[in-house]
């Protein structure tokens, strides 16, 4: 051993796969979707709520209206946010995107791969006048991890983090055109 190598304690190898597990997952984060269609998607790093009418009162049921009197303009808005087909549309979109942000993070963690095997054969032998059973198992584990790629999978990443931007962007231009929609219709009504 060399004299510089003696005073010095090896690192266990369980260690060094933690530090770089660790390394890895802990710069992944991705914008989270909104429990419902009917609220806003928050920029990444806004933690604030949106404090909105619909977000308030819904509490996870759909709205029945009383038309036996005036809505008034927050209810109106609260049931075509919770109706609007193009809103539940642009919603699911936004949605999608998230899972293909999740799933281009997954690049970056070992992949496992198990299996068995189990063979039964019996053969006869004429000759000899017997008959030979073979029995054959084993299982199979197999773990790869990526460790270098230049780039692509964060580029891939980043690809996906895009369009999930994009995609919640176009949420909440939906969400905006339905609520200046409303708006214009309730005043058009109320000045005619």
């Amino acid at each position: 051993m060399l004299p510089e190598l003696q005073g010095r304690k090896r690192i266990p190898l369980v260690v060094i796969f933690g530090a770089l597990i660790i390394g890895t997952g802990s710069g992944c984060r991705s914008i989270k979707a909104p429990e419902s269609y009917a609220d806003m998607w928050q920029p990444a790093g806004d933690e604030t709520p949106v404090d909105d009418y619909a977000s308030r009162s819904r509490q996870g049921q759909r709205l029945i209206a009383d038309f036996a009197e005036p809505l008034s303009l927050a209810q109106l808005l609260e049931i075509a946010l919770m109706h609007h087909p193009a809103l539940r549309q642009a919603w699911q979109q936004a949605r999608s995107s998230e899972a293909v942000v999740h799933q281009a993070e997954s690049d970056y963690y070992p992949q496992l791969n198990l299996s068995g095997r189990l063979a039964w054969q019996r053969s006869d032998d004429n000759n000899l006048q017997s008959e030979l059973d073979t029995t054959s198992y084993g299982p199979r584990a197999e773990l790869t991890w990526l460790l270098l790629d230049f780039g692509g999978r964060s580029a891939r990443r980043e690809q996906a983090l895009q369009q999930l931007a994009a995609a919640n962007y176009d949420f909440n231009r939906t969400f905006q055109n339905l609520v200046l929609s409303v708006q214009q219709a309730y005043y058009n009504l109320l000045g005619a």
